[in-house]
């Protein structure tokens, strides 16, 4: 009853809504093919506006070599050339020909009459046609057609303008390049009242445009192409798109009836559970009680072990104290048996055994400190918390015959549990010690090295011991994996300190080989200021 009235007051079952979503879906489809074509449409119009260019840049370098050629001459004040049936003088020019030695008659030819004969000899052998142009011509060959008269009138008007030119319908370019008056043209058209930066007159130039035509061409069809493509893409996406859609709320349906047979299902089986409740709860409370006594017992063999461990070392730091101890107190019997006593010597010998009882005081508190809980982070050096470990454990490791080599740069400092971190030196210093002890050479050697990179203070602890097989590197901080089995190892070690580090202190713990070493890192954020 409370199910089938939720499902009346609620939402519509998800396949009810299929004449929502494919109208939805067909119309995001449709966008998206509207926005490809309309990027293909601007893709083509600057493909064509860059074959225009290139047109308009093949005209304006034949103008600027046209210019170059009238410059050079202009600079020369005209070239002079032998009189022939083919090259006359020109007629509009003074001082038009002379005649050299044996009668030899040579034409003057300058900067007009030198355009005039170029564009001849271009015209015929090629496409494109030069023409010189004026409004106020002296050559009545040079008076301008419509064109040409547009542009004249546009460049005398617009006089930062060098150059017009159009797109003719007749499969032509047509172009007009301003010529300016310059100090060079003088000679000729210095009566005619120019000024210097006038236009005086411009050279035409048309050039054909079946290779633009063909390239426009190329480019309009390529574009139609695409935009077919994009369209039946787009086509066939929404087909698929639409079939799944209409496969998937379908499933869904199918779904949403099997799920109100396993609703009923689960409320015969809520009825049976119920009746079981009471028998299981008490099942539970009795298996958590047998739980919380086994975790007791675990808790309370690694107190013992971490015990047995500290006994040990505190063994191995009170050795030589005691022995100090005994020898003076012997010295001390010694001396009043054979009544040599001296009040300096009693008193040097008391202060030698006051010495060895606080050595041994300071022993039993370090200890005693390394099992107090950290409840707040504090700030502290790791520089400080590496000796404080060097204090308990290094005694230990001298009389096995290993050198300790401790290197720091770094006096920074790092917010987190000082205790925790001294648990991780530990766990190191004391791999690296039974490494050590694996191998057979008489220069065993641990080397810390303490060091800032970045935003880090790193401390690395290297052993030249028996290593870690490579293949076995990524397991070291593995829990209950060990490599000490002999040593009756927990394989606790290495992955307690990967958790201290990475989850208490916030820094990460890394293994590496080094040659003949192997070197444990521990990186921990700097504190700031």
């Amino acid at each position: 009853m409370g199910s089938e009235h939720l499902r009346a007051k609620g939402k519509p079952h998800l396949w009810m809504r299929l004449p929502i979503v494919l109208p939805f879906l067909w119309g995001v489809i449709g966008t998206i093919v509207f926005i490809l074509i309309v990027q293909v449409n601007r893709a083509e119009e600057q493909q064509i506006a860059m074959l225009k260019k290139s047109v308009v840049s093949d005209a304006i370098s034949h103008f600027d070599d046209m210019v170059a050629v009238r410059r050079w001459n202009a600079s020369h004040n005209g070239v002079f050339v032998k009189q022939h049936g083919t090259m006359q003088p020109n007629p509009y020019l003074k001082e038009n020909l002379i005649t050299c030695k044996e009668n030899e008659k040579m034409i003057k030819i300058n900067p007009a009459w030198m355009t005039r004969e170029i564009a001849q000899i271009s015209n015929l052998n090629r496409q494109e046609h030069y023409k010189l142009t004026s409004l106020i011509p002296i050559n009545p060959l040079n008076t301008p057609n419509t064109f040409e008269t547009d542009a004249m009138k546009y460049l005398q008007k617009n006089r930062s303008k060098t150059y017009y030119y159009r797109f003719g319908e007749e499969q032509k370019f047509q172009f007009v390049g301003a010529l300016y008056f310059e100090k060079g043209c003088m000679g000729c058209h210095g009566e005619m009242g120019y000024r210097i930066g006038d236009v005086r007159g411009g050279i035409s130039i048309e050039l054909p445009l079946e290779k633009f035509k063909y390239s426009k061409h190329l480019v309009e069809r390529h574009t139609r192409e695409v935009q077919w493509g994009i369209g039946i893409l787009g086509l066939i996406v929404g087909t698929l798109l639409s079939f799944l859609a209409v496969s998937m709320l379908r499933h869904h349906k199918h779904l949403h009836s099997m799920n109100e047979e396993l609703e009923e299902i689960v409320r015969i089986r809520t009825n049976e559970l119920q009746e079981l409740n009471a028998t299981l709860e008490s099942r539970v409370k009795e298996e958590i009680k047998k739980n919380k006594i086994k975790d007791e017992m675990m808790i309370l063999q690694s107190r013992h072990a971490a015990m047995g461990e500290m006994i040990g070392m505190i063994a191995h730091q009170w050795r030589q104290p005691v022995a100090t101890l005994s020898m003076v107190a012997n010295k001390m019997v010694m001396d009043i048996e054979l009544d040599e006593v001296d009040l300096q010597g009693f008193e040097k010998d008391a202060e030698e055994i006051i010495a060895q009882a606080v050595y041994l005081s300071k022993t039993i508190d370090d200890f005693t400190d390394f099992f107090k809980p950290n409840k707040q982070k504090e700030i502290f050096s790791p520089y400080q918390v590496f000796e404080e470990a060097v204090n308990m454990i290094g005694k230990g490791i001298e009389n096995k015959g290993i050198g300790l080599k401790i290197e720091s740069s770094t006096e920074g400092l790092v917010l987190g549990f000082p205790h925790e971190l001294l648990q991780v030196y530990l766990n190191l210093l004391k791999n690296a010690k039974e490494a050590c002890e694996g191998v057979e050479t008489d220069s065993k050697e641990i080397s810390v090295v303490i060091y800032e990179a970045g935003e880090w203070i790193v401390t690395t602890v290297c052993d030249n011991g028996i290593g870690v097989d490579p293949s076995i590197r990524e397991e070291v901080f593995v829990p209950y994996f060990t490599t000490k089995e002999e040593l009756n190892g927990t394989g606790l070690g290495l992955y307690m300190s990967k958790i201290i580090v990475e989850n208490h202190l916030l820094g990460k713990i890394k293994i590496d080989d080094e040659r003949d070493r192997t070197c444990f890192s521990v990186w921990l954020p700097r504190l700031e200021g």
